[in-house]
């Protein structure tokens, strides 16, 4: 992994030193991208993540062909996003690669991305100024296009680790930063000296239950329609909120088992307090959900499942009320 923090304090040094005019020279970057698309091309060129994840190949990944570029791992983050059924040494190794390899921030370093979501970006995002606009806006156009499954299957695992950490979202880096550090000191300093502890995605938690609290504990008007942003992504699988999945371990396993991101998860807990006929969530479980539904009460964009089973509605009849809802006419429209 000596390899992959090299290159990506490389990355780090040339995009903070580039506001400047001063970065590192180009053919340096020329150089790194090459071989961050070696590392992701191929889980051998990362030993420790090849000997974590062993098992997890054999018993997961075992019918993938490892002539394919990139397929072995792209494999592993697909089970990880969709099952969250990787050994825990793996899932943790395996965000911390992604986390520092960053094929967010370039599209292109993804195999199976490019092969799978090619055509939308040709159609729809090739105007996007860099590659983290090509990803923002591959996820917005889940709620615009018919996007064919095996796309939808890679968008799902970049949003899967991009809820693990912040900063694989540069929108809401940029945008959420200083209330990150105000808020959520401790966490913002442990993901800034690559200390994250886990759960990992403990500072997007914090910001999001930092949104309606009353003046200087409130996240600021800069960072709430980014932050909206990433809650709408997350509502789609209770896999992709790294809070509820803390707090509602236990509660998944005894009431919602043989978890798939095609369950609706998010579903299966809400029945559990909402009726009086079933047994109750734990406390904690209890409380993530409720502000949870706090959360779609307050804009109906961030009900994930709704948005999705509408969107032709939305799109023919509503679309004035779709990007700026701030009186609930949306869901009346709909």
């Amino acid at each position: 992994m000596r390899t992959v923090l090299l290159l990506n304090c490389l990355s780090e040094v040339d995009e903070e030193q580039n506001k400047n005019r001063v970065g590192v020279s180009d053919k340096c970057m020329q150089r790194v991208e090459k071989v961050k698309t070696m590392i992701m091309g191929d889980i051998e060129l990362t030993p420790i993540l090849g000997m974590t994840c062993h098992n997890d190949v054999q018993k997961k990944c075992a019918d993938v062909s490892t002539q394919e570029e990139g397929a072995v791992i792209n494999c592993l983050m697909n089970i990880q996003a969709t099952e969250g059924a990787l050994e825990p040494n793996c899932a943790k190794t395996l965000e911390e690669f992604v986390i520092l390899v960053d094929p967010v921030s370039d599209v292109t370093l993804n195999h199976a991305l490019m092969q799978n979501c090619g055509q939308y970006i040709d159609k729809y995002c090739a105007a996007e100024g860099d590659e983290r606009g090509v990803m923002e806006c591959l996820i917005d156009l889940e709620f615009e296009v018919e996007i064919k499954e095996s796309c939808h299957l890679q968008l799902l695992s970049y949003k899967y680790f991009m809820s693990r950490s912040i900063k694989l979202d540069k929108p809401l880096m940029v945008a959420c930063q200083a209330d990150a550090h105000r808020l959520c000191e401790n966490m913002m300093n442990e993901v800034m000296e690559r200390k994250e502890q886990r759960p990992m995605g403990g500072v997007i938690s914090c910001l999001y239950h930092h949104l309606f609290m009353e003046a200087d504990m409130r996240v600021s008007d800069q960072c709430i329609p980014e932050l909206k942003r990433t809650i709408i992504a997350q509502g789609e699988s209770v896999n992709l909120s790294p809070s509820v999945v803390s707090a509602c371990a236990e509660d998944l396993v005894r009431y919602c088992p043989g978890f798939h991101a095609d369950k609706d998860d998010y579903g299966c807990l809400q029945s559990h307090m909402i009726s009086d006929d079933k047994e109750t969530l734990t406390p904690d479980c209890e409380k993530e959900m409720d502000y949870h539904a706090q959360l779609v009460a307050a804009d109906v964009r961030n009900d994930y499942r709704l948005m999705r089973a509408c969107k032709d509605v939305i799109h023919s009849s509503c679309y004035d009320h779709l990007k700026a809802d701030e009186h609930g006419e949306l869901l009346g429209c709909i």
